[in-house]
């Protein structure tokens, strides 16, 4: 087996197909989660399709004032399926992908961020609901042709090759973005949830079909009144905003590093 993966590692490098993250990391595709006819998650009047697309806002301008350029996947109240949203961060050739959301629970108590990426091993009971449920959430209004798992760059690999190639490039994917995940964690400048468990893995749609480092971010709770008051707020807006803008710097910063190491 070791062997089995050494070799495809050799083609899969030779072939260029896979590669550490390109320098300088600075292209972020956000995704403002929900739009339109999907209200997301509703908390009085207060709507998560609406402080998504704020929060996103924000992001894409504070990261153009650092020298980084940013896109939306929406620019407005929008509805796009899940197909589309993974579509459009791979045609916008995104160095990173953040999707932005808020929580519910049946818990008012419940709050606090949490953050998602890429599932490997079969994630937990709860983080599988909350997966399931923000997918179903297009569910009969959609084109979902899961699995996606585009590779574009190995195209012209066949059977066996293609087989270890997407593996790799999977568990490459996975790594980065759990090291995104941890940076987005220990970043996070706005309100805590009460344990550490912040992050975690599951089986997204939008983070698990594309070809680049991604994360789904739970902003906050809207069933905790406190939070929501919060959430509507620009300054805990920017403060949010503040955390995930040092969480990429310092991505880059690893990645850029990691970089250097495996090309001397």
């Amino acid at each position: 087996m070791i062997k089995v993966i050494v070799i495809g590692l050799s083609l899969l490098l030779a072939s260029g197909a896979w590669s550490l993250p390109s320098a300088p990391l600075n292209r972020v595709v956000i995704d403002p989660g929900h739009g339109g006819s999907d209200n997301g998650a509703v908390y009085r009047d207060l709507k998560e399709k609406e402080i998504t697309l704020q929060l996103a806002r924000r992001l894409r301008q504070r990261l153009a004032d650092r020298g980084w350029t940013a896109v939306l996947t929406r620019e407005s109240d929008q509805f796009l399926s899940l197909s589309d949203r993974a579509r459009l961060a791979r045609d916008h050739q995104g160095d990173v992908l953040l999707s932005i959301h808020l929580n519910s629970s049946n818990d008012e108590r419940a709050h606090g961020m949490e953050v998602y990426f890429e599932n490997q091993l079969p994630p937990d009971e709860e983080s599988a609901f909350l997966a399931n449920r923000e997918n179903d959430n297009y569910q009969g209004k959609s084109d979902l042709d899961w699995p996606l798992h585009p590779v574009p760059e190995a195209a012209d690999l066949k059977g066996d090759t293609l087989s270890i190639v997407q593996d790799l490039q999977r568990s490459h994917r996975i790594y980065t973005s759990s090291v995104l995940a941890t940076q987005l964690a220990e970043s996070w400048q706005g309100q805590r949830r009460s344990t550490e468990n912040t992050i975690r893995q599951a089986p997204f749609f939008v983070v698990s079909n594309v070809n680049m480092p991604s994360a789904l971010i739970e902003v906050g709770f809207v069933t905790n009144s406190n939070e929501a008051q919060k959430i509507r707020s620009e300054h805990y807006q920017n403060s949010v905003v503040d955390g995930i803008v040092k969480a990429l710097a310092q991505f880059k910063e690893k990645m850029d590093k990691r970089r250097s190491q495996s090309l001397k």
